[in-house]
This record gives structure tokens, C-alpha cells and sequence, in this order.
């Protein structure tokens, strides 16, 4: 039989084999190239007998340079342009090591090189089938927010932020202890960044400092210069309670009768421009504690407290504060009392008594008196000294007075002023020019330069003797002479 060539009927327009099957291969005992199954339909390649379930069967693998169909279905894929689905079912990419892709894309969902992405502003969501968990076994680096609506759990150590500029928000409550890893290593914010409130139900610390305040074994102190140590309530009506008293305000006060007891070892200071308030009370009230200080209401007095009675102070005071010599509150007087009676006082002025009595004189009100019946009242200024009252000097027996005025004698209703003796009065002499330039109705002085007795009228001086002519000396020779030759 000849070969390479092909019958004449075989190039007929149709192939026609009656239910014979045809092989095409290089010998008869080689596996045949090409298997064209009539009877069922099947094309095999390197294969005499095609699997029912295939159209075409290719044990071998399918090598092409380029393959090219507009449509290819193998089962249930389906391979269209430039599109590979799958009809029904699952589709699974498989290999003996790796499926390598240059890209992925689904309908949200882009693969390329190492980069997951999403489309059109879409999720990209990791979801586990039921107990299954998403493994990360290298490091994560996340750009952006990540945001879990469950639980997270970190084995290892956890780092929040790189950089003091990050900042980490808990806007949900902390269900579980703080605890440092090493003790009295790490720190709760810094002396520049402090926390604001800290609310607890109980601190336990070794030492705390908290802005100006450190608490550091049983210390209670301020560290910074200058800053006072306040200790306050909130809320109106709310006290500082310690132990057995309470701070209310600006109020110490103790619980009940508790005695509040202030012990120092050195000197107790109060440095005030103000005061002290004491204790105020009445004498019926009275405590009976050596050593007590207080303000008696009831005598205005301050007083002391001692195991023989109570001492009034505020100046010289009898155990009955009756008799007391004390100083006046405001007007620099210095008062003394005599069984509660003002018996007198010392000012800027002097003394002022409301009695004296000096051996046998008397002082009493306004009058100076002895107390002896028939004892004289002597006033002895001691050697060139004079007695002076008010204006009127005593001295031996001249009594001056001050320039320009007059000496009064002001009896009252029909009193007289009485010059007793047998001696005369003298009265004031001078000549014209030692006239009183304002005189006084009444005023009466001997003239030397006319030798007469005058006294002012209100308008001018006249002779005494009345208001009739006067006489001069000559005149009065010329008339006694006359009277002697008529009388004889």
C-alpha cells in the first residue's frame, strides 16, 4: 500500500465511515495522533480511546504557541474573548508549589504585585469561615485608621504612636488593671504634661506629686517656691474632715465637745496685721481649765483662768474686777475704780480725782478744804516761787495779773466788796499821760498833775468829789486865807 497518499474517495465532500472509527498515526503499533470516534462523537489526541465524558480528549498536555477561540467551554468553563468563568461551581487555582498571577481583579477588588486595593471606594473586608481567624506572621504597617468593632488581643508588646506629636483617644472604658512592667521605673505624664483629674476610690504610692504637691511617706508639702498648701471642698456646706476636727471655710471646729489641742516643742507664731478672736462668754460661764484664756462679756474684761480663781486682765484688778485701775479703749485715759465707782483718771492733761485727800487737805469736786476743824489751809511756794491761779499771781503779798486786764471783784445780788483796817487804801496814781486809753466806767485814780481824785464817766474823766467847778491849789490858798481873816 502506498504511502502519503490519499484515496480519491477520501476527498469526496463528505467522509463517510459507516461506523468505522479512524486512527491516523505512523504505524499500526504506534499510539495514534488523532482518534476520530464516529459511532460516539469523541475526538481523542495521542489517545485511541477518548473519555465518554469529553468531546475531545487530550491525555497529554495541550502545548500552543497561540491559541485562539472565540468561545471555549471545557465542562463548565467557559473561555470568551477575554474572559474565564466558570458556569456552576467553584472555581479552584491549584499548583503542585504557586499560582502565579501578574494581576487579580475582581468586581471590588484588585491584586497587582503585592498591593491589595479596592474599587470604587469599597471595603476590603478579611472574613473567615467560622472559628477560622485571619494570621498575620510578620510585621503590620497600616498608613491609615483601623477600626475593629470587636475584641483585640495583643500578645506581645504593644507600641502606640512613634512620636510624641501621636496621640492615643480611649473613648471606651477600661476594663482591666494598668500595670507598669517594671517597678518604680515608668511614669504617668511628665512634670511639663500633667494629667488634669485624677478620680479614684484609693491611691496607694510611695510618693506622689501632683503640680506644686508631694505626698511622700506621711509628708504632706509643696515643692515649688512659694506655693501654699490649700486644702478645700467642692460644695457649699461640704467640710475637711481630720480625724477629730473639721475645716468648714475659714472654720476650725471639733466634732461635739472634742478639745482641739495645738502642741508645738518651740514657739507657736501667728503672723497677722489682724487679730486673734478669743473665747467669749459671761462669768457663769467660766470654764474651769487652768490656764484658759478668754473675754468676759459680762465685765468687758479679758481674763485667765488659775487654780485659786480667775485673774481679770487689762490693768491693776482686784479677784472681783470691782477695783481696777485700768486704760480707756479710745481716749488715752488712764481710769480708776474703787468698788466699781469712778474715783478718777489720768490723761494727756493730768490727774483728775474725784476726791483727795493729802494728810489733812481735802480735794473734793471744785473745793480745796482741810480736814482738821480750825486748821488754816497754807499754800508755801518754796523759795523765789509764787502761787498762780489761772491769769492771778500770788507773790508774798503782791498780787499781779496779766497785762491790759482788770482784777474782777463780782459780788452777786447786793454783796459788797469791804477793805477792812485802819489804814487808808491806796489807790492807783499818775499823771496824764499814764491814762488808761480805755477805760471802764468807774475807773478812779489819783491825778498828779492836777493833784485830784478822778473817775471816768463813759465820756471823760471828772473830779470825784462830784460835777460842779473844780478848785486848783491856788484858788484853795487864796480861799482858806480869806476864811482865816474873816473867822480869825
Amino acid at each position: 500500500m502506498a504511502l502519503g497518499r490519499i484515496g480519491g474517495g477520501v476527498l469526496k465532500d463528505n467522509l463517510e465511515r459507516n461506523g468505522s472509527n479512524l486512527n491516523f498515526k505512523n504505524t499500526s503499533g504506534s499510539t495514534a495522533l488523532l482518534h476520530l470516534d464516529v459511532v460516539n462523537s469523541r475526538v481523542g489526541i495521542n489517545t485511541e480511546s477518548p473519555a465518554a465524558t469529553y468531546s475531545l480528549d487530550i491525555p497529554t498536555p495541550l502545548v500552543s504557541t497561540n491559541l485562539i477561540s472565540d468561545n471555549a467551554n471545557v465542562q463548565n468553563w467557559t473561555l470568551d474573548t477575554n474572559r474565564i468563568y466558570q458556569n456552576s461551581g467553584d472555581v479552584n487555582l491549584s499548583g503542585a508549589s504557586n499560582v502565579f498571577l501578574s494581576g487579580l481583579l475582581t468586581d471590588n477588588l484588585r491584586v497587582n504585585f503585592n498591593t491589595f486595593g479596592s474599587l470604587a471606594n469599597s471595603n476590603i473586608n478579611l472574613t473567615p469561615n467560622g472559628t477560622g481567624t485571619i494570621e498575620i506572621y510578620s510585621d503590620w504597617n497600616s498608613d491609615g485608621n483601623i477600626h475593629a468593632t470587636g475584641d483585640i488581643t495583643f500578645g506581645g508588646d504593644l507600641v502606640l504612636g512613634d512620636d510624641d506629636t501621636d496621640t492615643v483617644t480611649f473613648t471606651s472604658d477600661v476594663n482591666s488593671n494598668l500595670m507598669p512592667d517594671v517597678n518604680d521605673v515608668s511614669n504617668l505624664g511628665t512634670f511639663s504634661k500633667r494629667w488634669n483629674n485624677l478620680y479614684v476610690t484609693a491611691l496607694n504610692s510611695a510618693s506622689l506629686n501632683s503640680g506644686g504637691l508631694q505626698i511622700d511617706t506621711n509628708v504632706i508639702q509643696t515643692y515649688s517656691y512659694n506655693l501654699n498648701l490649700n486644702l478645700r471642698h467642692t460644695v457649699n456646706g461640704q467640710k475637711v474632715d481630720l480625724e477629730f476636727f473639721e475645716i468648714e471655710d475659714n472654720t476650725i471646729a471639733t466634732p461635739s465637745a472634742n478639745t482641739l489641742g495645738l502642741t508645738t516643742s518651740g514657739e507657736l507664731i501667728v503672723t497677722s496685721t489682724q487679730a486673734i478672736k478669743l473665747p467669749v462668754g459671761t462669768t457663769g460661764q467660766r470654764p474651769s481649765t487652768e490656764g484658759g484664756f478668754r473675754f468676759n462679756s459680762q465685765t468687758n474684761l479679758f481674763e485667765g483662768r488659775r487654780n485659786s480663781g480667775t485673774t481679770p486682765f487689762g490693768g491693776v484688778i482686784s479677784d472681783d474686777a470691782l477695783t481696777r485701775v485700768y486704760a480707756h479703749s479710745s481716749n488715752n485715759t488712764l481710769n480708776f475704780l474703787a468698788n466699781n465707782q469712778a474715783s478718777g483718771s489720768v490723761d494727756s492733761t493730768g490727774v483728775n480725782l474725784t476726791g483727795l485727800q493729802v494728810d489733812d487737805i481735802n480735794f473734793n469736786t471744785n473745793v480745796l478744804s482741810t480736814t482738821t476743824t480750825d486748821t488754816n489751809l497754807l499754800l508755801n511756794p518754796h523759795g523765789t516761787g509764787k502761787i498762780t491761779m489761772d491769769t492771778v499771781t500770788f507773790d508774798g503779798q503782791i498780787i499781779t495779773w496779766t497785762p491790759n486786764t482788770g482784777l474782777l471783784f463780782s459780788p452777786t445780788a447786793f454783796g459788797y466788796d469791804k477793805a477792812t483796817g485802819t489804814g487808808g487804801m491806796v489807790i492807783p496814781f499818775g499823771d496824764n499821760s499814764n491814762k488808761w486809753p480805755t477805760p471802764e466806767l468807774g475807773d478812779t485814780r489819783c491825778n498828779t498833775d492836777s493833784r485830784t481824785l478822778e473817775t471816768w464817766t463813759g465820756s471823760s474823766y471828772t473830779q470825784s468829789a462830784g460835777t460842779g467847778g473844780t478848785l486848783t491849789e491856788d484858788e484853795m490858798n487864796d480861799l482858806a486865807l480869806q476864811y482865816t481873816i474873816i473867822l480869825g
